[in-house]
């Protein structure tokens, strides 16, 4: 399940750089580490596999609570990066795509649901109000929108003030020139270069808003 794939990351053996320049050596991640925030992405299997959203609400919940429950995660933000559109996905072919969107529709809604379940307590109270004399741990959902949108709008409107294409915001040529499949790796289905910026931009923008920090 993918809390048996996932949950080890948190207590893998990380690389560490030195003071000398090349070189690097090999510790474990110690118990009392402090972590500012997890970010969780899964799903994009469990659609392509066939698994019924139930089960995957059950295995989602499971690996969220065992997250929340590690040693240096007690305060942490848990960040879950949700689905995208699969059906809206450029180099799936239809009716692949229509198939695969119906799926992937189901298991979207089923982690909206299980990280909204957990943000509210059983009264249905803020998830940051205090519970048994502790504050909550914060859970939060990155929504992905569509590439589609974003760079049309980007383009339509001639900016580059796009807060997740911040990073084309110096180069108005090359926001031009992008195109949909510029966003997605060769495999046309993982994201690419600007595809992962843009995820990177949404997660900071997430987790800034979480902790208190105003975002334009």
């Amino acid at each position: 399940g993918i809390k048996d794939c996932m949950l080890p990351l948190l207590h893998q053996v990380v690389d560490i750089p030195t003071a000398n320049k090349g070189r690097r050596h090999r510790r474990r991640c110690s118990n009392d580490r402090k972590i500012d925030a997890v970010v969780v992405s899964c799903g994009v299997n469990n659609v392509l596999w066939g698994q019924s959203a139930s089960a995957f609400g059950i295995e989602l919940k499971s690996l969220l609570i065992s997250i929340q429950s590690s040693p240096g995660c007690e305060h942490a933000v848990v960040l879950v990066m949700g689905l995208p559109d699969f059906s809206r996905m450029p180099f799936l072919p239809w009716p692949l795509s229509s198939v695969v969107g119906w799926r992937g529709r189901a298991l979207k809604e089923e982690m909206e649901r299980v990280v909204e379940e957990m943000q509210l307590d059983e009264d249905g109270d803020d998830s940051n109000e205090k519970i048994n004399g502790s504050r909550r741990r914060r859970i939060a959902l990155a929504t992905i929108p569509e590439v589609q949108d974003i760079l049309g709008d980007a383009q339509n409107i001639n900016t580059t003030n796009h807060p997740l294409l911040d990073h084309l915001r110096h180069d108005p040529a090359q926001l031009a020139s992008l195109q949909i499949q510029d966003f997605f790796a060769d495999d046309g289905f993982h994201p690419g270069k600007h595809g992962t910026i843009l995820l990177g931009n949404l997660l900071s923008r997430v987790y800034a808003e979480e902790i208190g920090i105003s975002v334009l």
